[in-house]
């Protein structure tokens, strides 16, 4: 290793400890009060004709989760939502089902049983429709 390359590996490794630094001091969040930042500008929004059974919460255009009244022992999760469980807190599926399960019972007086991840896709459609519906009004 000559001299340039010495201090290009110093200035990365002096980077990568400014990080690290970063993520040591920052407080530390429980699953439960990340759960909180996630779902506190939560807003209801319905579509009778075309999804009849169904209410939505968002967050401004960002779709949350999906109660459909068919299935009321389902709670439909983002996976923008179920994904920061699973990878900030290394959560496996059924840990987060009982998570949120106990969340949503807590904070939105529902009981639901087996709340799902919803895919990514049906999400985007979801929030395209209510954005739409949204610029008709």
């Amino acid at each position: 290793m000559n001299r340039q390359e010495a201090i290009k590996r110093m200035q990365a490794l002096e980077k990568e400890l400014a990080e690290l630094k970063k993520i040591i001091e920052a407080p530390e969040v429980s699953p439960e009060e990340r759960f909180l930042q996630l779902v506190e500008n939560v807003e209801i929004r319905r579509d009778l004709e075309r999804y009849p059974n169904s209410i939505f919460f968002f967050d401004g255009d960002k779709f949350l989760a999906e109660y459909d009244a068919r299935f009321p022992e389902n709670l439909c999760i983002s996976r923008g939502i179920w994904d920061v469980f699973a990878n900030e807190y290394k959560m496996k599926y059924v840990e987060i089902q009982a998570f949120m399960r106990e969340q949503v019972e807590k904070y939105f007086k529902m009981k639901v049983r087996r709340p799902i991840a919803w895919f990514t896709c049906e999400t985007l459609q979801v929030e395209e429709h209510f954005k739409m519906k949204a610029r008709e009004n």
